[in-house]
């Protein structure tokens, strides 16, 4: 088991979560990376852990991703930016690993314009993905992976669509 393994596994304890599968997010050396944790049919994306290599790469997170709940039948919006020397060239959305394509109306995904932008001067390069009219089937990880041509990077966040039906028992 690596020490990285070993820190998620910590803690997954220390949190106070039981053993169960761990699904390991992330690439690359001395990144973020995290760790869902699944037990059962819940799961738990709120454990990371932060890799003991370099911190010095040339690639940085101005905006990450995050985790979201919305209801069936709204919008998601997501938005990751990055500074890089060399500047980021390239950004690419995952859902659950695959590559993630514009699928329009559904699924946009656009380019953040780094002239419009506040770190302009910090050769900052963005993307945002919208997703609209969500169901369960949106329902997985999503990342979003920033290269420059010498690094890569990526952050991770979940989409959780909470259902409008209600249930009733008989």
């Amino acid at each position: 088991m690596s020490s990285f393994e070993e820190k998620v596994l910590s803690n997954c304890k220390r949190g106070g979560v039981g053993w169960g599968s761990i699904l390991w997010l992330g690439v690359g050396t001395g990144e973020t990376k995290l760790a869902a944790f699944v037990s059962g049919s819940q799961a738990r994306t709120d454990v990371d852990a932060t890799t003991g290599g370099s911190k010095s790469g040339t690639l940085k997170f101005v905006r990450t991703l995050s985790n979201i709940s919305k209801d069936e039948g709204g919008v998601a919006h997501m938005r990751c930016e990055a500074v890089g020397d060399p500047p980021p060239i390239k950004i690419r959305w995952y859902k659950n690993e695959a590559p993630l394509e514009e699928k329009r109306p559904k699924i946009t995904i656009r380019k953040i314009h780094a002239q419009a932008h506040e770190h302009a001067a910090k050769n900052v390069a963005g993307s945002r993905l919208k997703i609209t009219n969500l169901d369960v089937s949106d329902v997985g990880f999503y990342s979003c992976r920033v290269t420059n041509g010498k690094d890569q990077i990526q952050s991770e966040g979940t989409l959780r669509v909470d259902s409008t039906q209600k249930w009733q028992g008989k």
